[in-house]
């Protein structure tokens, strides 16, 4: 087997409180993330931080919206909004009417980086299974290829 295999992280075994603070205090930092997009030929890139939602504020974008009516680009919008900062002021770039205006190539760009904080869409929790199952199959591999 290939020695590419990323070694999968050991599960962290908590109490509720721990739980509860580490729930808490990765909600009140902004990670930091480069986000990358082109105008043209011309690839750019702009350093910002991004909130890690609470639940409730993931559910909320929906709240009181008629979802038949809600577009994708709605919704991306008000993801940006709620979850891209400055690093420096820790302000939001953007609210929903702004966010609308600036170019479509940043707001997908910005999007981007929120979804692999926030993985709206469960696609990097999906990867991070993947990568685990494929690690333990590979080591039953192994150990098997040794005997």
């Amino acid at each position: 087997m290939s020695k590419e295999i990323e070694q999968v992280q050991e599960i962290v075994k908590l109490d509720l409180n721990s739980m509860m603070q580490l729930s808490e205090g990765a909600m009140q930092n902004l990670v930091s993330k480069e986000a990358y997009f082109f105008v043209g030929d011309q690839e750019y890139s702009v350093e910002v931080g991004v909130k890690i939602l609470s639940y409730d504020e993931v559910v909320n974008f929906m709240r009181g919206r008629d979802p038949q009516k809600v577009l994708m680009a709605d919704l991306t919008k008000m993801r940006v909004a709620a979850s891209v900062f400055d690093l420096n002021t820790k302000k939001p770039l953007f609210n929903e009417k702004t966010a609308g205006k600036a170019l479509p190539q940043l707001i997908e760009a910005l999007h981007k980086v929120s979804d692999e904080v926030n993985d709206f869409s469960g696609k990097y929790q999906m990867e991070k299974l993947k990568k685990k199952s494929f690690g333990v199959n590979s080591s039953s591999t192994e150990l098997a290829e040794k005997q």
